[in-house]
């Protein structure tokens, strides 16, 4: 299992595809050989950089990381739309893999609020490199690419581990309640006692 989590790590920091939402979903469906078209490929470029590059969303590689834990359940549009029409306990209104592919997300963005304090590309940003550059701006964009030659650690470190800890997910079926890694949860009207 260590093989696989460092080989989605390495993939990933060492990814081609200059986003990091592609660069994690690539890693972690490569890594762990599941079945994708072109077309989930393809779609994950847009969440690259906060979802379009706009930086103030979700950081793409919790993005890739959603999207790859989702594909691992390897479910069809008509399974899907089936058990949302079974009748379910009264306690779960989801089918039971939704809550299961949720809470292994949460799991990956508890990491991610440990390590880096934030899933939000910005945030992130601004705990890497002390600023915030807008992706949108080409030289700012140029400028940002040449961080990740000057600080030991920056974007591919954080695809890297997001990739790693995708896979444990995954495979080592780590997950955890959604409130559980927001250090905030008061925020979405949830009070910890």
């Amino acid at each position: 299992m260590r093989k696989q989590f460092n080989e989605a790590r390495r993939r990933a920091s060492e990814s081609p595809y200059h986003g990091c939402a592609t660069a994690v979903f690539a890693a972690v469906v490569d890594t762990l050989g599941l079945r994708y078209g072109d077309e989930a490929f393809r779609a994950m470029i847009g969440f690259a950089g906060g979802v379009g590059h706009l930086v103030r969303g979700t950081c793409g590689a919790l993005s890739g990381a959603a999207a790859a834990i989702s594909l691992s359940y390897n479910k069809s549009r008509e399974e899907v739309i089936s058990a949302l029409q079974d009748p379910h306990p009264v306690d779960q209104h989801l089918p039971e893999f939704f809550q299961e592919i949720f809470e292994k997300i949460a799991y990956v963005a508890g990491k991610m609020h440990e390590k880096y304090g934030s899933t939000l590309c910005c945030e992130i940003q601004f705990e890497l490199y002390g600023k915030v550059l807008d992706f949108l701006d080409p030289a700012k964009h140029w400028q940002f690419s040449q961080y990740h030659k000057s600080y030991p650690i920056n974007c591919y470190t954080v695809e890297g581990d997001v990739a790693n800890w995708t896979v444990e997910a995954i495979i080592a079926n780590k997950s955890r309640k959604a409130v559980e890694h927001m250090p905030n949860s008061d925020r979405l009207g949830n009070k910890q006692s």
